[in-house]
């Protein structure tokens, strides 16, 4: 059980420090950069999988008495994917929806500012 609830520790920084990675994501429009994050997403996926098969975490192989330790762990890993289903869901849509609004206000902004004479990029970034 203690190798299990290491591995499910470990999973558990590691998503956090996958989903702290996304933070990159928003300040670009970076096709390759999302695709890396994807694919570390997956490869996180696997290693989420992997620990609730060989642990039996996974409602599928978990046994019908577990003791109470085991019932926690199996929760906590559930809870994993959720956050991380929930968390990549939330950072597609708003790729899908909020960065083109974005990048279109920039465009005006960057207008607006050539129309009053003022230049710097919308963004805040340096040109």
């Amino acid at each position: 059980m203690a190798g299990c609830f290491a591995e499910l520790r470990d999973v558990s920084v590691a998503l956090r420090k996958y989903l702290d990675r996304s933070h990159h994501l928003l300040a670009n429009d970076d096709a390759d950069e999302l695709q890396r994050w994807a694919d570390e997403g997956g490869v996180w996926r696997a290693q989420w999988l992997g620990l609730g098969r060989r642990c039996r975490l996974v409602a599928e192989t978990r046994p019908t008495q577990m003791r109470r330790e085991m019932e926690a762990m199996a929760a906590a890993h559930e809870e994993l994917g959720s956050i991380q289903t929930t968390y990549t869901e939330a950072l597609k849509r708003f790729a899908k929806d909020l960065v083109p609004r974005l990048g279109r206000l920039d465009k005006r902004l960057e207008k607006l500012g050539e129309a009053i004479g003022t230049t710097g990029s919308p963004s805040g970034d340096k040109e």
